[in-house]
C-alpha cells in the first residue's frame, strides 16, 4: 500500500500543469547571471583542486632539473681540472 502512495505522489508532482508566466527581462537577466555564476564556480573549484598539486608536482620537477644541471656542470669542471693535470 505504501508502494502505491509513493508512485501516485510521485506520478502527480512530476505531472507538468500548464503555467502562463510572464518572466520579465531583469528576472530573466537575474536567472542566466546567476546560472553563469554557478557554473563559473564550478569550473573555478575544478580547476583548483587540478591546478595546485599539477603546480606543486612542476616545482618539484624543474627543482631536480637544476640541480642536476648543476652536478652535471660541476662534473664537467671536475672532468676540465683533471684533464689539465694530466
Amino acid at each position: 500500500m505504501n508502494k502505491l502512495i509513493i508512485c501516485s505522489m510521485l506520478i502527480l508532482i512530476s505531472y507538468p500543469s500548464l503555467v502562463f508566466a510572464y518572466v520579465g527581462p531583469g528576472t530573466g537577466l537575474s536567472a542566466i547571471g546567476s546560472l553563469i555564476a554557478f557554473c563559473g564556480a564550478i569550473f573555478l573549484l575544478i580547476l583548483g583542486f587540478l591546478w595546485y598539486p599539477i603546480k606543486r608536482l612542476l616545482k618539484i620537477k624543474s627543482a631536480n632539473s637544476q640541480e642536476d644541471n648543476k652536478n652535471i656542470s660541476e662534473n664537467e669542471k671536475s672532468n676540465q681540472s683533471d684533464s689539465n693535470l694530466k
